[in-house]
């Protein structure tokens, strides 16, 4: 097998369908097809092949993903990293993954000394537009590695996760199942493995334009009529008003953090409840849990501690555990604990990274458990969210996070500009709102705040837009 074959048994199926939507032009599945197949040929005439690993750093665009079609095509291993700066962190994770080069834009390759060390410079190169090889698909195995993804390393080094053939294929099928993806639907997406699930059904991909950028909006919408929508909650906000017609769209999934009932209703206002799922998971497990927004202002419950995510997707176990050292204990039903999954779409290894495995993996009874980090807890079959273990404490006897401020600002009808975190031995309070809303808050916030800073916005991460970014809010104490 080879994960790019599905791309290509659409491309001769349906060459005249359009395969990539961008500003500025239509890509059909005959011309994506020739693309990468050029783009094969260069890579040969770089010296890349079989078994090799490749650091990819180009922007969200047709070229990158017919840039990692043509390292699958070939056998080759891609390798991403999400954040290049600072760059000590891309010399780090060439060099952990073992990479034979680095492929960019030639922009960037001229201007390389902005994003890469010195000792990186010879490896960086762009590809050219050879004659196009009549070299056949490398044949793979489900247990061979096909992508390399460095995640944040937000805790220590990025570690790499381990995506082989099998595993891509499988979660392809998954996201491609829960979603109802089909022939012929047109899909606009902020999540990059999305688009890969376009490919391998002969969906049309939408590579969004900035938001201000209307013409590109107007003529996107012209010759592709969007139908499916998938984004982060930030994303989603830009997108909507340049979408037009939205009651029509067949579906519309949500994710990549924590969704509470205003923006949920807010979405539902414009589009059928019942076409909006709302996906939790983990670049590790996507997806875990999934449920309608109808479902969810129907569970929606103000005197739950945790928010609502679902229940598991049939093919993930879910555990709630509380771990000590080696020794793990499974929490009875309502009990906060960390979330643990297994099943065929988790990803069950890093790689050349057993330190990254032991802090992130548990074997239990020869299954390999993936711990999230995120906690949790069960309640007549479906799954709530709580926030990141490790920032959740106790507050007389009671299990406390930043989501529970969070949540109580959602319940009392206030704006979303507070969060708290357990620094230094204090409640610490982060709030950007008006002054009128911290007097209401202060009034009736049910738990101590020992200390309060006030910022002009919460931060946000860098991925998705979405989530408090609660690293840097610690920075701000030092």
């Amino acid at each position: 097998m080879n994960i790019v074959q599905h791309f290509f048994q659409i491309a001769e199926k349906h060459p005249n369908r359009v395969a990539i939507a961008t500003g500025r032009r239509l890509w059909t599945f005959e011309q994506l097809a020739h693309l990468i197949r050029q783009k094969v040929a260069a890579l040969e005439q770089k010296g890349f092949g079989n078994n090799e690993n490749l650091m990819v750093m180009i922007p969200v665009s047709v070229e990158l993903y017919a840039t990692i079609l043509a390292i699958f095509y070939l056998g080759g291993r891609v390798v991403l990293v999400d954040q290049i700066f600072p760059k000590s962190r891309v010399a780090y994770a060439f060099g952990k993954a073992e990479c034979k080069g680095i492929v960019t834009l030639p922009l960037f390759s001229w201007t390389r000394w902005l994003f890469f060390s010195w000792s990186l410079f010879p490896r960086v190169f762009s590809l050219g537009k050879p004659e196009l090889t009549q070299r056949p698909l490398s044949s793979k195995t489900p247990d061979e590695t096909a992508l390399l993804t460095f995640t944040s390393g937000t805790t220590g080094n990025p570690k790499a996760a381990n995506r082989t053939h099998g595993f891509l294929d499988i979660q392809l099928q998954t996201i491609i199942a829960k979603t109802g993806l089909q022939l012929g639907d047109v899909h606009l997406s902020s999540f990059p493995v999305v688009t890969m699930c376009n490919l391998a059904v002969g969906a049309t991909s939408i590579l969004p334009p900035k938001p201000g950028h209307k013409a590109a909006w107007a003529f996107l919408q012209r010759f592709c009529p969007i139908t499916v929508v998938s984004a982060s909650v930030e994303h989603f906000n830009t997108y909507l008003p340049n979408i037009q017609q939205p009651h029509t769209l067949r579906k519309v999934v949500l994710g990549g953090s924590t969704l509470l009932p205003d923006f949920v209703r807010s979405v539902a206002q414009n589009i059928d409840p019942a076409h909006i799922e709302l996906v939790y998971g983990s670049t590790e497990a996507e997806p875990i849990a999934t449920l309608t927004a109808q479902e969810y202002l129907e569970q929606y419950r103000v005197e739950e501690k945790g928010v609502v995510v679902g229940s598991a997707h049939p093919n993930i176990s879910v555990k709630i555990i509380h771990l000590n050292g080696e020794q793990w204990q499974e929490m009875p039903e309502g009990d906060i604990g960390e979330i643990i999954v297994a099943g065929p779409h988790v990803l069950a290894s890093y790689y050349k990274d057993e330190q990254a495995f032991r802090e992130n993996k548990l074997l239990i009874n020869g299954t390999v458990w993936h711990r999230t980090g995120d906690a949790g807890y069960m309640r007549q079959g479906m799954l709530y969210y709580f926030g990141r273990m490790s920032l959740a404490w106790k507050e007389a006897g009671n299990w406390v996070s930043p989501l529970t401020c969070e949540k109580w600002c959602a319940d009392n009808q206030l704006p979303p500009v507070a969060t708290w975190l357990r620094l230094h031995d204090q409640n610490v309070l982060f709030f950007c709102g008006k002054e009128t809303d911290y007097q209401r808050f202060n009034e009736l916030f049910p738990f101590p705040i020992h200390r309060t800073v006030r910022l002009s916005v919460l931060p946000k991460d860098k991925r998705h837009q979405s989530r408090i970014d609660y690293g840097l809010l610690k920075k701000e104490l030092g």
